[in-house]
């Protein structure tokens, strides 16, 4: 069900995307390549930066950001669970960067969250343990 429901909220966002903007396709590092796999974008806010989730084998959850110039910073949220259906949702992100999701833990229970940057740090250093940030290489 939460598969359909991200699809369709991706499928909105792309129709209101002005017609004349090209598209702009990536895929999260590790994000699998399977059935009910892959990188799915959810919010973008004025500076351009995204966040989504995207899936691993298992169908296991994890989020992410991606900047304008396209570095993306992976997380999971502490307390998130690693089996089948769980992990880390985020939902929405706002101009200073703050981002609002969910997650499931283990016992595949609900849990609500708020993610800031880190103030002494760049926007995309997130105040959430176990991210991993990743350049994007140049365009040929």
């Amino acid at each position: 069900m939460l598969e359909r429901a991200a699809v369709m909220l991706l499928a909105i966002l792309v129709a209101m995307a002005a017609p004349s903007a090209p598209a702009q396709t990536f895929e999260a590092p590790g994000a699998g390549t399977g059935v009910y796999q892959g990188t799915v974008a959810v919010s973008i806010n004025t500076a351009g930066t995204v966040t989504g989730f995207y899936l691993v084998a298992g169908t296991v959850y994890h989020g992410f950001v991606r900047a304008a110039n396209g570095t993306i910073t992976d997380f999971d949220v502490t307390g998130a669970g690693t089996g089948k259906n769980q992990g880390t949702y985020p939902a929405s992100i706002n101009t200073k960067g703050t981002i609002a999701g969910m997650y499931t833990d283990a016992s595949t229970g609900y849990h609500g969250f708020v993610a800031r940057p880190a103030a002494a740090r760049s926007p995309l250093s997130m105040s959430l343990p176990q991210c991993r940030t990743f350049t994007p290489e140049p365009s040929p």
